[in-house]
């Protein structure tokens, strides 16, 4: 056979010129005497949909999502060619262009659009947690658990912007009834938050850059809301409120994540989230949701931190050892107060006061009388001092002679001085409006004097005011919390059956239960 008529292709077996009519690779003569092929089998290499566990794992690729840094995420990436993940690639699975690509990895340019970060989630199978957006369809409870290892508990969540949006994205996004990732801290861990807060280095910078333009007068908007929220919880209880604070917080994360801000317009944005996150957690508490109440006020510790807040950071904690006490953990309660105190720096009469009485609570429960009394002491004279030139906080408008009286007299209840108690809580009723403003607020009161008067060995005049709070929790006030304060109100008059008041005051309580299933 002349070269001409040749394939220009040799036989893999014999090496000999094959016909160009042969299709296969070995010639006639080698196919019928089986002489195998010599040449290696080329096989196309298939490079995986989805990035490997240990790209997820590393932890400079977890930094670089927290910040969507994905000019960064995308280097790492590539550190994997010999895997196949070229840019190419890696463009094809998330749906971007060479050009973006080049965009992200050489000018540092971010994402503009979540729709964008959900691409790369979804092309990537990178869990949504990572990336800060919240749990993707494609993901189950193993693959979520198994790559979020370093990133699920939001107790040790760094102090950086980073760390607070992630910490503040799980707890404003978690559903009622996934209790996956939240867990009721206990034991020591119960404080950690609060320590670390107070070491804890300040942020630097908290601009960005890219994006949207937020204003100042779009932070006083938020504001605004965040005020009349708060309003809404004394009138109403936090019971109806839940879904819409925590809505409203989605809206400001994400104002946060995509938005373009100076530093200072930043640090404001952190304060609106860090206030929007405390009240989440208070009408969760309020709700009964003890959980949900310390995801929150720990996210709200670490926007206050990025906010340089020292006075709201000072505040989540004193709320937190509120739930301490509530929860029977008093000596973590008096820690998380003295730290409260310990850690605000500032000139803000009505501030100092709401720390101090706190910490009188605290010590009033577990019986600290001279302690109690010293805090009660302070607060007194941190409230009569002359007011600071900034102003006070907008959250400390409650704070005044009417709520002094109150938080002195529930000191002088656990105490055991009821005559004392009597005395001051009386005086809170008097000037409170109760009916108005703070209604809420006047359903504890009520209910703190009606345990007074159980204590002093007076049912009748218990009765006479528990029936007022009963009447208020069953037309108007949407507060669990408080409702259940009134149904161990009545466990503790169970001694007093034969009192006709007792009796009438058990049947009102059974009333206001069965509304509530």
């Amino acid at each position: 056979m002349s070269a001409a008529n040749g394939s220009g292709r040799n036989c893999a077996g014999c090496g000999l010129p094959l016909s160009r009519y042969n299709t296969d690779d070995r010639c006639q003569s080698c196919l019928r005497s089986g002489m195998p092929s010599r040449r290696p089998e080329r096989r196309r290499r298939r490079v995986p949909d989805y990035l490997p566990d240990e790209v997820l794992a590393r932890s400079d690729f977890q930094d670089a999502c927290a910040r969507h840094d994905f000019g960064a995420m995308f280097l790492i990436m590539r550190e994997y060619h010999d895997q196949g993940w070229t840019f190419s690639h890696i463009g094809r699975r998330c749906g971007i262009t060479p050009s973006n690509i080049r965009f992200y990895t050489n000018g540092g340019r971010q994402p503009e659009s979540v729709y964008v970060i959900e691409r790369v989630s979804d092309g990537l199978h990178i869990p949504g947690d990572v990336l800060r957006i919240g749990r993707r369809p494609w993901e189950t409870e193993s693959t979520t658990e198994t790559k979020l290892l370093s990133l699920s508990d939001a107790g040790v969540m760094p102090w950086t912007v980073e760390g607070t949006l992630l910490s503040a994205c799980e707890a404003s996004e978690v559903d009622s009834v996934d209790r996956r990732s939240f867990l009721f801290l206990t034991g020591t861990a119960f404080t950690v938050p609060a320590h670390d807060w107070l070491i804890a280095h300040p942020v630097s910078d908290v601009s960005r850059s890219v994006g949207r333009a937020i204003e100042p007068k779009h932070v006083d908007s938020l504001d605004e809301i965040t005020g009349t929220l708060r309003h809404m919880d004394d009138q109403m209880g936090g019971g109806s409120l839940i879904d819409v604070v925590h809505a409203q917080a989605g809206y400001v994360i994400n104002l946060i994540r995509v938005g373009q801000y100076t530093d200072s317009t930043g640090r404001r944005l952190h304060g609106t989230l860090g206030e929007l996150l405390r009240l989440g957690g208070w009408v969760g508490f309020d709700n009964g949701d003890q959980v949900r109440a310390q995801r929150s006020w720990i996210a709200a510790l670490h926007a206050a931190h990025t906010a340089g807040d020292t006075a709201l950071g000072a505040n989540v904690i004193g709320f937190m050892a509120e739930q301490a006490w509530g929860v029977g953990k008093l000596d973590d309660a008096a820690r998380l107060a003295s730290t409260a105190v310990t850690g605000y720096k500032g000139s803000s009469p009505r501030v100092s006061s709401i720390l101090r009485m706190r910490a009188a609570r605290a010590h009033a429960m577990l019986g600290d009388t001279s302690d109690c009394r010293a805090a009660i002491d302070g607060a007194y004279d941190a409230f009569r001092n002359s007011p600071p030139e900034q102003g006070e906080p907008a959250w400390s408008y409650w704070m005044d002679e009417t709520s002094l009286n109150e938080q002195i007299g529930k000191c002088f209840l656990y105490l055991g001085d009821y005559p004392a108690a009597s005395h001051h809580l009386e005086m809170s009723l008097h000037s409170n409006n109760w009916q108005g403003s703070y209604v809420r607020d006047g359903v504890s009161v009520l209910i703190a004097l009606a345990n007074t008067h159980v204590q002093a060995g007076d049912p009748e005049q218990a009765c006479a005011v528990a029936e007022k709070a009963v009447s208020v929790l069953s037309g108007q006030v949407d507060s669990p919390r408080l409702t259940t304060k009134v149904r161990r109100l009545c466990e503790d008059l169970k001694p007093y059956q034969k009192v006709s008041a007792v009796r009438e005051l058990g049947e009102k309580i059974d009333n206001l239960s069965a509304e509530l299933r």
